[in-house]
């Protein structure tokens, strides 16, 4: 009996998870495994990957000032994905799909979560500044709607 080894979807199944490190999140975006380990990143995307992780770690840092957040700290999937929005936007057509689903999954259910209390504008302030604020209202939320606004911001 000849099996085919089994393949798993490292996208699909880190999209999944409950919390993520801003590290992988910044190797997903990237289209790079978010299990490879630091040293394997090929050297080409090496300075990249660290400035995807400074910026997401920032944002992530953004609502959560005393916790201190590193590249490596396990985090709310929701908070880091969502942290990663203006990192997806700028790479346009690099990101996988799956990730770019999450990415757009994680705002929506960060409003949906904080909607009552109007929370979700201190997140999304924090993940595309005011004028990401400005682009979505109380009413409703759409990361699709708000994505002109943060490509402005990576101008």
């Amino acid at each position: 009996m000849n099996k085919k080894p089994l393949e798993i979807d490292v996208f699909k199944l880190f999209s999944s998870q409950g919390r993520a490190t801003p590290n992988a999140v910044a190797l997903a975006v990237l289209g790079i495994d978010p299990y490879t380990a630091v040293k394997d990143i090929p050297e080409e995307y090496s300075e990249h990957i660290n400035k995807l992780r400074s910026a997401i770690v920032n944002n992530v840092n953004a609502i959560r000032p005393l916790q201190d957040t590193r590249t490596n700290t396990a985090v709310d999937s929701d908070i880091v994905f969502g942290a990663a929005y203006p990192c997806m936007c700028i790479l346009e057509g690099v990101t996988p799909e799956i990730i770019t689903s999450r990415i757009e999954q994680a705002l929506n259910n960060i409003y949906t979560e904080h909607r009552k209390n109007d929370e979700w504008k201190t997140y999304i302030k924090a993940f595309g500044g005011y004028s990401l604020q400005g682009k979505s209202t109380s009413a409703h939320f759409s990361p699709k709607a708000v994505k002109p606004a943060i490509n402005t911001l990576s101008k």
